[in-house]
């Protein structure tokens, strides 16, 4: 709690200074911050967002960094050599006849690519079209497209009905990607994908994040799982000394490339 008195304009302006700084701000703490009643501040977020300043999330606001990415084709379309590095060191993880879960993760569709040519009899279950057309040219291997409500964004279906269909299934192993990695672990953009990348890993044996160095800096909206979900990273670079620190500490093994 500060001794000044703030006006509506100084609380916005702290507001979106701390969400600068760090990436979401919760009602509760602000109220106490600026020594106002929780409904203050919860009308001052409700206003910024209205005007397209800040993201509104459970209890506070985002800002627009750490709640947005590119789409997946604009995704795609850069790092392509790290991508396909990266996709390259992870292949020896998968052997005929696997089933594994990947979803809507921009080297998912390098590595799809690269499993159609190398490997034979797999059984692959996705929400994302772009994963599955990568697999599409391999007559051997199994799509199973999950439903749900699509989004264009990342064309893949997301929501309840896709938690819900998944839970049927389990595989050997799961391969996916993250908004960036964190010491608490992988973060994701949004709710959503946040929730399905979740079911994915508590439904597969093994999980192996396949990450290019872009991952490695600040921390996205929401956190996916503790690093103790994660059995490898396979990544283009070292990540930052606190985040080996806690691979270590999670029991993660990190395959450099």
């Amino acid at each position: 709690m500060t001794n000044r008195k703030w006006t509506k304009k100084a609380r916005w302006r702290e507001i979106r200074e701390q969400l600068d700084r760090q990436p979401v701000v919760q009602i509760s703490e602000m109220a106490d911050y600026f020594d106002v009643s929780v409904e203050t501040v919860r009308r001052d977020i409700d206003s910024m967002a209205t005007e397209g300043l800040v993201i509104r999330t459970y209890g506070g606001a985002a800002n627009f960094r750490i709640a947005s990415e590119p789409t997946l084709e604009e995704r795609t379309e850069v790092l392509i050599d790290e991508r396909k590095k990266i996709s390259l060191a992870a292949l020896p993880r998968v052997n005929n006849g696997d089933v594994l879960m990947m979803d809507a993760s921009a080297t998912c569709v390098h590595f799809g690519e690269l499993l159609a040519r190398e490997r034979t009899d797999l059984t692959v279950i996705t929400n994302s079209f772009s994963v599955a057309q990568a697999l599409a040219s391999n007559c051997t291997v199994t799509v199973l497209m999950l439903p749900g409500v699509f989004n264009a964004h990342e064309n893949a279906n997301y929501g309840g009905l896709t938690v819900e269909y998944l839970q049927r299934y389990q595989a050997d192993h799961c391969f996916s990607s993250c908004g960036a990695l964190t010491p608490r672990g992988p973060t994701e953009v949004n709710a959503e994908v946040s929730c399905l990348k979740r079911a994915m890993i508590q439904l597969s044996k093994q999980t192996t994040l396949l990450i290019d160095h872009s991952k490695l800096g600040s921390g996205k909206l929401e956190t996916v799982c503790p690093l103790s979900q994660i059995s490898e990273i396979v990544c283009d670079a070292n990540p930052t000394e606190e985040v080996q620190l806690a691979l270590q500490r999670a029991s993660v093994s990190l395959c450099l490339i």
